[in-house]
């Protein structure tokens, strides 16, 4: 009667997703990312799948789809099929996307299985030293006196950048002058020479800087403190309890992917995560390794899905 009952089950299909997750991985894994190659999103991807390809048996490998703010790449793996042989580099971009784009071929919360998130990439606010504000007080009071006056550069609508001027704009009550650029290489190089105040960016990208006195740093976006720059105090020390705004990374598969293949690479990535060295190579991108549960991921997008949508509607930034 079992022999029975169990050909039944596996003729309607009832077992197949264990025995599938029981074969996985039987051939090479593709991890989609939405960026072109050396950027700190390929980077992380890059540091995940050289340790994640020995523990699965199988190569894995780095395949760049970028353009549209990684929404190619994301449209992608939301077509695949949902076997774990192709997943994504997701970020949160991918939140912003939905308010910000009108027709969005994918929706994140229904066509994506989170696995685990990644990192966290903690902003910096940078002013030119021009500016007379060595604090985020004395840059509030100074936006309040010259309503309109500071300009601060932004890699476009969404962008961290900007989504992070908006916040403080809002919090802080102050007028600035956005100033979108197609790069962030030309972005700096205008905060550089003055042609505009301040941006939001992230560490790799103005720690030198910083150092070398061209540009002077006021505060990190993150509820706690940059560990790179321990003395940095966040913006909710300075007075900003709400502003707690970081952009992640995070791996996900199509939606319907079998749970057990989910599992298993959501306890991979820990595993490489918690490598001291893969550590100290996110650390040296201005990143830290922030693992989590595959619902842990899901809730954290689907709460970013609508701050971010609240903040664009806020500002005013009509969807595309």
């Amino acid at each position: 009667m079992r022999l029975v009952t169990a050909f039944l089950a596996c003729a309607l299909g009832i077992v197949a997703a264990p025995i599938h997750a029981q074969q996985y991985p039987a051939k090479s894994v593709r991890i989609l990312v939405g960026y072109p190659p050396s950027g700190s999103v390929d980077v992380t991807a890059r540091i995940i799948a050289d340790r994640l390809s020995p523990m699965l048996g199988q190569p894995v490998l780095i395949e760049n789809r970028p353009g549209a703010t990684g929404n190619i790449a994301a449209d992608v793996l939301a077509k695949s099929p949902p076997d774990g042989y192709t997943i994504y580099m997701g970020t949160t971009i991918n939140a912003v996307s939905v308010s910000l784009f009108k027709n969005l071929p994918y929706d994140p919360i229904k066509d994506f299985a989170p696995i685990s998130k990644a990192v966290v990439a903690p902003s910096i606010l940078v002013v030119h030293p021009s500016v007379p504000a060595k604090t985020v007080k004395e840059l509030v009071a100074y936006a309040k006196e010259h309503p309109g006056k500071l300009s601060y550069a932004t890699t476009g609508a969404g962008s961290s950048p900007h989504l992070c001027a908006e916040l403080l704009s809002t919090l802080a009550g102050i007028k600035m002058v956005h100033v979108p650029y197609k790069g962030g290489a030309q972005a700096m190089q205008d905060l550089l020479s003055g042609r505009v105040d301040l941006t939001f960016s992230n560490p790799t990208s103005v720690v030198q800087f910083i150092e070398t006195g061209r540009i002077r740093a006021l505060a990190v976006t993150t509820a706690k403190r940059f560990s790179q720059m321990p003395e940095l105090p966040t913006m909710i020390d300075e007075g900003y309890p709400d502003f707690d705004l970081s952009a992640w990374y995070g791996l996900f598969a199509p939606a319907g992917t079998p749970p057990q293949i989910v599992t298993l690479l959501n306890a991979d990535v820990a595993k490489v995560l918690a490598m001291p060295e893969v550590k100290e190579l996110l650390a040296k991108q201005g990143l830290e390794a922030a693992p989590s549960t595959p619902e842990g991921l899901g809730r954290e997008l689907k709460s970013d899905v609508a701050k971010f949508g609240k903040l664009l509607r806020d500002a005013g930034v009509q969807p595309m």
